[in-house]
């Protein structure tokens, strides 16, 4: 009686800790992507040669120091476990621009709080470097792939648990239980030889590397992350329509050997998109959830926080903004703004990715259209005449995520009617005559030409029209991911056997004592000092366990 009234005063003793010690178990990790950092010494804001530039673009090349700044201060203020950046640190891989940004990721690593980065696209061997001066720009020296990992020695690579030899790849442990592949999807270190390389892809080495190092973490009962730049599932059926670099080279091929292997959860950038989807295999008995994030200094300016449980089982995600800025009161509605100027480089990647289609069909109809030809910049320039608002509209809807949530079928309309407009513009020369037959084939033609595209982005469904459809929360999900088998080593305290030391082993230990759970290799463990008894000096063993943990 005494022994258990003793057990039983420790348990209500230890019953406000434990409450502490399990949010103390969860664990947080904020994800931000494509800051596209322009280091404030290459360029003046008042540079024709720069405003030129961000007139056709979204992103706020001017305002990416002062943003990510604000997305330092985001994080130090919330102070999560890790950050996890996924490429596209700077505009175009200047040094200066690097250094700028390595200088900004150190304010956190100094408070204690770990980085993990990888490159993008953009970030090494880019021979479109420059500095902005005026009316012109100058070329700026870029690094190469041994110098990125020299400025972000402190963000990943000088602690990883193993590099890999091909790539700028590596592996770390940022949260106890939870191995970060972190993969460079960009070819970075075969680019330092050969710069003309595509940036989308991966190695045969590399492609075996990452999955030798998926194999190895979950042997050691390790959950898997994977990190890479470049889309490995399309989060818009026929994206490729959109952007041919968008993905991966063999995506659906890699994405599949990830399955095999065990891996359920990969974070990647590049699209601009705040976007979660789902790959099922075929039989749908495997799947891996893919989370996309916005660039962070283009409307709206997206990153996440995830918080994990503590058996690392469940991710919840939340979705947030960087939403004020020093000088700027309602930044939300600024951002909004600038993406307004954006549609013509949206209008003119997606004449360029359909050219040949396109082209083809005007030339079929030729002797409809009088004998007109047109250049693509003349298609380009009249397209973005017409259809520059319905196109900032759906980027809108498409930066925001859940789609599916808007109404959809009026910004089919408005886009239906931009395109009737483009026609008409398109034909301005020609007879009512003809106008009257070709524009409502070209509409027909243009509408087809997008409509896969379209129907899976306004409905958020991937896979649309198959039996691997699926829509995903884009913003605020809660992924439910299945543990890593344990192996046959037991860590001391892990009485459950998930590889984690918290209160569901100590509510385990006082069912033995107390005598609720005979088990007898449950006892075994729960005997931490080997005396034959679990008793309150096991009880104050594993507390100590939890707390050095």
């Amino acid at each position: 009686m005494q022994r258990n009234t003793t057990l039983l005063r420790a348990a209500l003793a230890l019953a406000a800790l434990l409450a502490t010690f399990a949010t103390m178990a969860q664990k947080r990790i904020m994800v931000f992507t494509d800051p596209h950092l322009l280091a404030p010494g290459l360029f003046q804001p008042s540079s024709t040669a720069l405003q030129n530039d961000l007139a056709g673009d979204n992103k706020m090349f001017d305002l990416s120091n002062e943003i990510m700044q604000a997305m330092v201060d985001r994080v130090l203020a919330e102070r999560p476990d890790a950050v996890l950046v996924a490429g596209d640190l700077t505009k175009q891989g200047a040094k200066l621009s690097h250094l700028a940004m390595a200088d900004l990721l150190h304010q956190i690593t100094d408070a204690g709080i770990k980085v993990c980065v990888i490159p993008g696209n953009h970030d090494v061997n880019n021979s479109q470097a420059v500095r902005y001066d005026g009316a012109n720009r100058y070329p700026a020296a870029t690094v190469t792939s041994s110098e990125f990992v020299d400025i972000y020695a402190g963000m990943g690579y000088a602690t990883a648990l193993a590099r890999d030899n091909n790539s700028l790849s590596y592996v770390a442990e940022p949260v106890a239980g939870l191995r970060l592949i972190a993969v460079d999807d960009n070819r970075c270190t075969a680019r330092d030889r050969n710069p003309s390389l595509n940036a989308n892809g991966l190695t045969m080495g590399t492609r075996s590397w990452v999955l030798a190092q998926i194999d190895d973490a979950r042997q050691h009962g390790k959950q898997v992350l994977v990190m890479m730049h470049h889309n490995l599932i399309e989060h818009i059926d026929d994206q490729a329509a959109l952007s041919s670099d968008g993905q991966v080279v063999q995506a659906e091929a890699i994405r599949n050997e990830f399955m095999q292997h065990g891996v359920q959860l990969l974070l990647t950038g590049h699209m601009h998109i705040s976007n979660i989807t789902t790959w099922h295999n075929q039989a749908r008995t495997d799947s891996i959830v893919e989370i996309t994030t916005g660039s962070l200094i283009a409307y709206p300016c997206h990153y996440r926080t995830i918080t994990l449980s503590p058996d690392l089982g469940t991710w919840t995600v939340t979705t947030e903004a960087i939403d004020q800025l020093a000088g700027k009161p309602d930044f939300a509605a600024y951002a909004e703004q600038r993406m307004a100027g954006s549609a013509r480089a949206t209008i003119s990647s997606i004449v360029w990715h359909n050219w040949d289609t396109f082209s083809s069909k005007l030339q079929e109809y030729q002797s409809m259209l009088g004998g007109a030809t047109f250049t693509q910049d003349q298609v380009t320039e009249i397209a973005t005449r017409n259809m520059a608002d319905a196109v900032t509209e759906l980027n809108k809807t498409m930066a925001e995520g859940n789609e599916n949530e808007k109404d959809g079928q009026a910004i089919r309309n408005h886009l239906t009617s931009a395109v009737t407009d483009f026609a008409n513009d398109l034909l301005s020369d020609a007879n009512f005559l003809v106008r009257m037959v070709a524009v409502p084939v070209i509409v027909d033609e243009f509408n087809n030409m997008i409509a896969t595209p379209l129907n899976s982005a306004l409905s958020d469904c991937t896979n649309y029209g198959t039996d691997r459809a699926n829509v995903t929360d884009d913003l605020h999900p809660v992924l439910h991911i299945a543990a890593v088998p344990v192996p046959d080593e037991r860590l001391a305290g892990d009485l459950n056997g998930d590889r984690q030391v918290d209160v569901a082993d100590v509510n385990l230990l006082l069912n033995v004592a107390l005598g609720k759970d005979s088990d007898p290799q449950l006892a075994a463990w729960a005997d931490l000092d080997s005396s034959g008894v679990v008793d309150v000096i096991d009880l104050n063993s594993l507390i100590n366990l939890i707390l050095n943990h």
